[in-house]
């Protein structure tokens, strides 16, 4: 992070911190509960927030109830599943629409079939999302062949049920159509007239998180690959760096 942009944090009062945690804030694991935050992340976003200019939010695809057990402690905004749930501090869930899952069954159990010729990898359901992990997968590279295979039935069925598929780092998920990571962070950014805006992220949802800021936000892309954010850092620990200096 340049030095302009870290004087322009110095000098604003109404400052907001748009971040992802899986793969931005915390390195990647082979499951999900292994990314539970360590003492580090958990210090460095109590020190953000205990600033009272700053606003600070975790956008994540993550379980809520994964969330509010891991950060639901700190004075934090959360928000869930990519935009379905967002949490003020001291307050509970709320959801940003209704939502239909009569599909799971037909898309749950097109992943158990995957699930059963991968042997390590696994389902994982959310609210209104179903996600097939193979990261842990006891043959990678036929785990991969077999993703391939399942996201090509996938885009044959999720257009014409009014689902959306969001393909990650050995992951694929399935949720409804209609909300993203571009719609909380439109929320959060109509909150207030903010002066200051750091947005983070590492994959192709946050995309569409660093597409709805303006164009003076800062932009941090996580690993490598294309992305419309302004900088790009190798990994979340080079992230915690930067951020740790601003406090």
């Amino acid at each position: 992070m340049d030095s302009k942009t870290r004087q322009a944090y110095k000098n604003a009062k109404k400052r907001l911190f748009l971040l992802d945690y899986d793969g931005t804030l915390a390195e990647l694991k082979l499951t999900p509960p292994e990314a539970k935050p360590t003492s580090e992340i958990l210090s460095l976003l109590q020190a953000l927030a205990a600033d009272q200019y700053n606003t600070v939010v975790i956008i994540s695809g993550r379980k809520h109830q994964e969330m509010e057990d891991w950060l639901g402690m700190l004075p934090i905004s959360l928000v869930a599943e990519q935009g379905l749930l967002i949490k003020h501090p001291e307050q509970d869930w709320q959801r940003t629409r209704s939502i239909d899952i009569s599909w799971k069954a037909e898309i749950r159990s097109l992943m158990n079939e995957y699930t059963r010729q991968a042997p390590g990898s696994f389902v994982e359901e959310k609210t209104a999302a179903l996600v097939w992990h193979w990261r842990n997968a006891a043959e990678h590279q036929k785990a991969d062949k077999l993703g391939a295979s399942l996201r090509a039935e996938l885009e044959s069925l999720c257009p014409e049920r009014e689902l959306k598929l969001v393909p990650g780092k050995d992951v694929l998920e399935v949720q409804p159509q209609g909300y993203n990571k571009g719609d909380a962070a439109k929320y959060w950014i109509a909150q207030d007239n903010w002066e200051w805006i750091l947005s983070a992220g590492d994959d192709i949802t946050d995309e569409d998180m660093f597409a709805a800021l303006p164009d003076w936000a800062c932009t941090i892309k996580i690993g490598e690959g294309k992305s419309v954010a302004a900088i790009q850092l190798k990994s979340p620990g080079e992230l915690r760096a930067a951020l740790a200096v601003l406090p």
